[in-house]
């Protein structure tokens, strides 16, 4: 088996409405082998928000069976500029892409713990 690419989406809104706009970055806690694939941890994957506040960005399931370490997470910071009525620039959540995801998406707001309000 080897690794499951999931594309993480989400729309990030400004308190009015407005699409929001910045950078999230994701980064691995561990580096991830699956078969004869490697992923590093050291250097983070950076997506920048289109104009209508739309994150899409192809990971690699850090869940996949066969994956080790089996406890790895991505470090999700976020450096936006006024998403959501939430302060999000700077903050940081472990999250864990699943590679069973309905038709290989999901959206980041359900990864996030529910306080985080996305």
């Amino acid at each position: 088996m080897s690794v499951t690419l999931v594309t993480v989406s989400h729309v990030f809104k400004n308190p009015d409405g407005t699409a929001a706009s910045g950078t999230v970055a994701f980064r691995l806690s561990a580096r991830i082998t699956n078969s004869d694939v490697t992923y590093a941890a050291e250097v983070p994957v950076h997506s920048t928000l289109d104009g209508t506040g739309h994150l899409s960005q192809v990971l690699p399931a850090n869940n996949d069976p066969g994956t080790t370490p089996a406890s790895s997470t991505y470090i999700v910071t976020f450096m936006l500029n006024g998403a959501s009525g939430v302060s999000l620039s700077g903050d940081e959540y472990s999250i864990v892409v699943p590679y069973n995801a309905p038709g290989g998406t999901v959206d980041l707001g359900t990864l996030l713990p529910a306080q985080v309000g996305l």
